[in-house]
């Protein structure tokens, strides 16, 4: 019943985008026009919860700054005057690291859902924009944490 609805708000939703968005297997994927991961949307039923995710920065094996990159995003957590009502968390297979928001579907109504979306797409440019312009590894932001 929720997925159902999910996907009507979704489809409603990403025509205002020119685009056609449904939940695949409880995801739905969105790429920038270069087709660069974007946002992924995750439907959790056993949970009922809608979560929204966005990459903020990635890390490969040879990155001998992962650990140290990957505690100071950590401590963004503790800041929700720059991530606002997200979490900072690691991705599968410590791929990166994301910014995510949990909605709960069976409280909300579409003209809800449409706003919390929109908030989080505007929440993901501010910190993008707030990492690009400030140095995470230095107080107060990176919290004296040092490796």
């Amino acid at each position: 019943m929720i997925e159902k609805t999910l996907n009507e708000w979704l489809e409603k939703l990403s025509g205002t985008f020119g685009q056609q968005w449904q939940l695949d297997d409880n995801q739905c994927r969105l790429t920038t026009e270069s087709g660069e991961p974007y946002i992924n949307m995750e439907w959790l039923p056993i949970q009922q919860l809608f979560l929204i995710a966005a990459p903020l920065d990635t890390f490969s094996s040879e990155d001998s700054e992962a650990q140290t990159r990957l505690i100071q995003y950590l401590a963004l957590n503790s800041h929700p005057d720059v991530i606002g009502k997200g979490l900072i968390a690691l991705g599968d297979n410590d791929e990166g690291v994301y910014l995510i928001q949990a909605l709960e579907p069976s409280a909300l109504v579409y003209e809800k859902f449409e706003a919390k979306w929109r908030g989080f797409s505007q929440l993901v440019e501010d910190v993008k924009l707030y990492l690009a312009d400030n140095d995470i590894s230095s107080p107060p932001l990176g919290l004296g944490i040092r490796m």
